[in-house]
């Protein structure tokens, strides 16, 4: 089969998704095996679960409750996944490695291209399509593709750096694995799509940190990776829109996808316990599914007919030997609001002066609460202003003054990481522009009431809605190099009977509104006194000099961690 190979290096900067905490389902764990011994690798396709109980491969039917093992022969099976029935796994005969797929319907075993002294291990299956490690290509082991249908055999990598841990969309159209130029601990991602000429190959993530744990559903790859960010290790999710993060407190590891759905560990420090949450990604909601004393991991996740999830996860609650659950959860229906979220990031360098703006459009009208406050996440805010610019459907701006918090005197001046809102106003000419009087101060803005009339704008925690947003730093604290502001604006959506927000005190979301301003509703644009503002103005307002490009956007869009095992390749 034909292969072919693009090379594809993705930025280091991801856009940040933040998702929205939904209500917390039901959920009614099953034990598919808390027998002694360790059992790990869970894997699950519609009602077939598989795992590994060394030295065997045992399958769970979610419909009939029954846990069986797959005869080994005296033989030592392990490493398995599942697709459609089909479960695939490595055999350890004496002398060689076999790669093995089983029948759930009708009980056979058959080793998949028989070769003496193979050296297969890491399999993995979608529809037709198997993918594994073979050690018998290079010592560091090389991708290799398999037909069911046709027997055929696709090489995909033919070099000398380590590949291990692939996955396979539940269509079987896309193959992502960890791809290791410099050490098995340090990886990238790679994904090959299979097309009318054979398969092509691509870099889906290739950064200095390792991206591990890659799984697909054929348009969207995930996979975890630790780039330096304030909220710690991220689950990251590339498409056809490019490359996005979410957003949340702690870390987040082994993603697994299927269809809409992303299933992942978090942990909110690395002395905690992990558990496991459900993201949607058609309306960015997040759903928290175990919450115990228990670390849940080794998670995948498959979508069943009816729109339930299907989760499957290891437990240690019995210590060092693992437990295997499954649950069977159904979630609430997808919202119409979609929970949209933009993350603005602003700063104000001194000596030279530079500004760099946050900004963000939206079709349709973003509606959100006004923030109450503006945090810094370098430098200091002292006794300075930042801008808030919001412009509605009918080209009316309103602009929020946020003024640092810091003390006027002692050492408090330099440590105010808070920006807190003044009062926001609602131009009535002049577009509400920042006054550029020309010269390098700091001044510009200072007298910005005087030069434009204005009505009296949206409170704090008061609903808006805005199709594009402005975040400007006017100054802060100059002792230090920078003045950096970070601000995280997520839609709030009405439910039927009056207006609804979800909780959004998710780990890394934004503050929700206060109930009492929720339930005034919106103050769309066509609420704020004052008359349309001049036209022909811009809807962002600003000079050239001052109003960069600072901007980390959101993205809609986009498997497991494999368990340690006395083998060459890490799953």
């Amino acid at each position: 089969m034909k292969l072919g190979l693009v090379a594809v290096l993705l930025p280091l900067v991801a856009g940040a998704v933040v998702p929205v905490n939904g209500p917390t389902p039901a959920v009614v764990p099953v034990s598919i095996n808390a027998q002694p011994g360790d059992q790990y690798d869970p894997h699950v396709s519609d009602d077939v679960a598989a795992y590994t109980a060394d030295p065997l491969i045992r399958y769970y039917r979610f419909s009939t409750g029954v846990d069986l093992a797959i005869p080994a022969g005296g033989n030592r099976d392990l490493l398995s996944d599942v697709s459609g029935g089909r479960i695939v796994f490595t055999r350890v005969f004496p002398g060689r490695n076999a790669l093995m797929v089983f029948d759930t319907a009708t009980a056979v075993a058959t080793e998949i291209d028989p070769r003496p002294g193979a050296n297969r291990v890491g399999a993995a299956i979608g529809g037709g399509t198997v993918a594994f490690i073979d050690f018998g290509l290079h010592g560091n082991g090389e991708v290799v593709a398999y037909d069911l249908a046709t027997t055929e055999l696709t090489r995909l990598t033919t070099d000398a750096v380590y590949d291990q841990n692939p996955s396979v969309s539940a269509d079987g159209t896309a193959i992502v694995w960890e791809h290791c130029p410099s050490s098995v601990l340090n990886c990238d991602v790679m994904k090959a799509v299979r097309g009318a000429s054979g398969w092509t190959v691509s870099t889906i993530a290739a950064t200095a940190v390792p991206e591990s744990n890659p799984d697909s559903n054929g348009q969207v790859t995930v996979f975890d990776a630790n780039r330096g960010t304030t909220t710690g290790g991220d689950v990251y999710l590339v498409g056809p829109g490019g490359e996005d993060r979410l957003e949340l407190a702690g870390t987040q590891v082994n993603p697994s996808i299927a269809g809409d759905i992303v299933a992942f560990e978090s942990r909110p420090d690395d002395l905690s316990p992990s558990d496991l949450y459900l993201y949607r990604m058609t309306d960015h909601l997040l759903f928290r599914i175990t919450d115990t004393i228990f670390n849940e991991t080794l998670n995948d996740v498959s979508v069943l007919a009816d729109g339930q999830v299907r989760l499957v996860w290891a437990s240690d609650e019995e210590g060092f030997n693992r437990n295997i659950l499954g649950a069977t959860i159904k979630l609430p229906a997808v919202s119409t609001c979609a929970h949209r979220s933009v993350v603005l990031e602003a700063s104000r360098s001194y000596r030279p002066n530079h500004w760099a703006d946050g900004s963000a459009t939206f079709a349709p009208a973003l509606r959100f609460a006004i923030p109450a406050s503006i945090p810094v996440v370098e430098g200091a805010a002292g006794r300075g202003t930042v801008l808030l610019s919001l412009t509605d459907a009918q080209g009316k701006v309103t602009t929020c003054r946020y003024r640092g918090t810091a003390h006027d005197s002692g050492h408090h001046a330099q440590a105010s990481l808070t920006y807190a809102l003044e009062a926001c106003s609602t131009a009535r000419r002049g577009c509400g522009e920042r006054h550029d009087d020309g010269d390098d101060d700091d001044d510009d803005d200072e007298g910005e009431h005087h030069h434009h009339a204005a009505s009296i704008g949206p409170k704090a925690n008061e609903l808006v809605s805005a199709v594009a947003v402005t975040l400007h730093v006017v100054n802060g604290d100059d002792h230090p190099k920078t003045t950096k502001v970070k601000l995280t604006l997520t839609e709030v959506c009405a439910a039927s009977g009056g207006s609804f927000a979800f909780d959004l005190e998710a780990p890394g979301g934004a503050s929700a509104a206060s109930s009492a301003a929720l339930a005034a509703g919106p103050l769309d644009a066509t609420a704020l006194d004052g008359p349309a503002p001049v036209t022909g103005c811009s809807a962002s307002g600003g000079t050239a000099a001052a109003w960069g490009a600072g901007l980390v956007l959101l993205m809609a869009g986009l498997r497991r961690r494999r368990a340690p095992v006395p083998v060459r390749v890490r799953r």
